[in-house]
């Protein structure tokens, strides 16, 4: 059976406040770990500011949310549901302003996670941004053209414009989350001959990092906002505060210093005992790691190659060597390295 506009909007709005409960408890435990590391890495403020930024957005939609409630079923009781169906009504107008803003603050900033994530690549972000723009300009048309429907006009109405709204963040979102699961699963498997993965862990971490939450959600949206559903409202609703809830819970990880944007690996948990090149290291609990290979080659000759392995304050070197004939060679390099996870 199809769910009625005023119980859809009665559900959204229970199911947004208890998001944006979870949002500010995130948001807070993020800000207090980030202030109170401050001693061990840098307070970077433009991760603080869409912290609180995305919480405000939020706490503005739920506010806007709350009042058109009370003005459909007690100022409009006689008829709530046009009063809820108007999108033209200023509070509407508001509230989809707020949406498109924490819409393009999230998108944003899983491009700048693309960007962290394969190593300040601007290549991999030139088309994200461009289709960052593209949604800014249809999100801002949306708002405009809300204001200046009649009050008796459907939100579906616009289906064109907010299904294209929607695709192009969907397809943003989508393409940054494939990316950055892929650069996280390759470093991991790159990594693998020396470290230890937890297999159901560092799927846990690339659904985290990668924000795939939150494309799930858009996905959800788009389908039940295509099918005529008034359903979508608990979802549109309800993704303003999961966009806020997926990226506080990267920034918490940032925090902690287990993202990947700290040491370019996902989490990782050292063997209780490795031994590379006749150095062998132990530990039990996740420590840094830091190893380097140069290989020193000719088309007739030995390879000589060195081998450093850091772990904590503590620095072994083994090296073996061959003899070279020819003074003209090709150098190579390999590189891997985690920071401490402790």
């Amino acid at each position: 059976m199809a769910i009625a506009l005023d119980t859809a909007s009665l559900i959204s709005l229970l199911t947004e406040a208890i998001l944006f409960g979870l949002l500010t408890a995130l948001v807070a435990v993020s800000v207090y770990l980030m202030i109170s590391k401050r001693h061990i890495r840098p307070l970077r403020y433009p991760i603080v500011i869409v912290a609180v930024t995305m919480l405000v957005f939020g706490l503005v939609h739920l506010a806007t949310d709350m009042q058109r409630i009370l003005n459909a079923f007690i100022r409009h009781r006689d008829d709530p549901v046009a009063y809820l169906n108007s999108v033209s009504d200023p509070l509407y107008v508001l509230k989809s302003a707020f949406y498109v803003m924490q819409t393009l603050l999230g998108d944003g900033f899983v491009i700048y996670r693309l960007y962290i994530i394969w190593g300040c690549n601007k290549w991999m972000v030139v088309f994200p941004l461009t289709c960052l723009l593209g949604s800014c300009v249809i999100g801002i048309h949306i708002v405009v053209q809300m204001a200046t429907l009649s009050p008796t006009t459907p939100v579906f109405e616009l289906k064109n414009w907010i299904s294209s709204f929607f695709s192009l963040t969907l397809f943003t979102n989508f393409i940054c989350t494939a990316l950055i699961a892929f650069k996280i699963w390759w470093i991991g498997r790159s990594a693998g001959q020396w470290l230890k993965n937890e297999r159901a862990s560092s799927a846990l971490i690339m659904v985290v990092e990668s924000g795939a939450i939150y494309s799930a959600s858009l996905i959800t949206l788009l389908a039940t906002y295509l099918s005529g559903s008034w359903s979508q409202y608990i979802l549109l609703d309800g993704v303003v505060q999961i966009i806020g809830v997926v990226f506080t819970l990267i920034i918490a990880r940032i925090a902690l210093g287990h993202s990947s944007e700290e040491t370019g690996l996902p989490r990782v948990t050292l063997r209780s005992q490795m031994n590379v090149r006749g150095v062998q290291v132990s530990s039990g609990r996740p420590v840094e790691v830091q190893m380097t290979t140069y290989k020193q080659q000719s088309s007739d000759s030995g390879i000589l190659s060195s081998a450093v392995i850091s772990v904590g304050s503590t620095t072994s070197t083994a090296v073996d060597s061959a003899e070279r004939k020819k003074p003209n060679s090709l150098y190579e390099k390999d590189v891997y390295s985690t920071k401490s996870l402790a």
